[in-house]
């Protein structure tokens, strides 16, 4: 009987202790979840992604301001600047290649670059600051794939949080894409696909309403899915 209560103690015990661990456990993921969605806005000093995002957009949607100017770099090393793209429509593309969001956007993007380049439609895809050589392989890489992208790459910095697109254009994160009209003026710093259909029609580009039907759909889905992350403090 004696050995009997022991061993009810024992595994009353290894439950409360299996519980503990799990909640624990399930707290380090949140917590992790958290430092990483921080990780993203810490180079701006901002800890709040929304506050963050906030803050880039009051400061060029809407305020009819020019372009910051910048030079960038092919993988032949032939120097581009945005300044020459002045008489097109310019959708400029931040990315860099660790960002899987980046890369997934990709072909949408792409097919706005086939579709609407009679319109005087361009997309240059900067890339941020990192490592040379992983620029030229991706590029390399995914050139044919997408052979309507004029690819460049920042080198005016080592580090990311120092390079054009979060030290002179604010940005938050990528992707995010600038979209500038023909005299050079940002229409708007956009997140979403119909955002920025919304921006280049706003450029003077004439844009199918069904791709703007379908860019909708696409962004309802994906605050959905972002909603759910945040309950699940992923």
């Amino acid at each position: 009987m004696k050995t009997f209560k022991i061993r009810s103690m024992l595994a009353i015990l290894l439950i409360i202790g299996m519980v503990s661990w799990e909640s624990k456990a399930q707290d380090k993921k949140k917590s992790t979840a958290k430092t990483q969605q921080k990780r993203s806005t810490s180079d701006s000093g901002i800890d709040d992604i929304d506050r963050a995002f906030d803050i880039f957009f009051k400061k060029w949607n809407g305020k009819n301001k020019m372009a910051i100017d910048f030079t960038a770099y092919d993988v032949n090393d032939k120097p581009l600047k945005l300044s020459d793209f002045r008489g097109k429509v310019v959708i400029l593309d931040f990315w860099y290649t660790s960002c899987h969001m980046c890369i997934e956007g990709f072909p949408a993007v792409h097919e706005l670059a086939v579709k609407y380049e009679p319109q005087n439609v361009v997309v240059v895809t900067a890339c941020m600051p990192e490592k040379r050589e992983n620029f030229e392989k991706f590029v390399n890489n995914n050139k044919e794939k997408y052979p309507n992208f004029l690819w460049v790459q920042d080198r005016s910095a080592v580090k990311m949080n120092e390079g054009i697109a979060m030290k002179q254009y604010g940005l938050v994160g990528a992707p995010t894409q600038m979209i500038i009209d023909k005299n050079g003026r940002v229409i708007a710093g956009v997140l979403f696909h119909n955002d920025l259909l919304a921006a280049l029609v706003e450029a003077g580009v004439k844009v199918d309403k069904n791709d703007i039907e379908k860019a909708e759909a696409e962004r309802r889905v994906i605050e959905e899915r972002r909603k759910k992350n945040k309950e699940d403090g992923v």
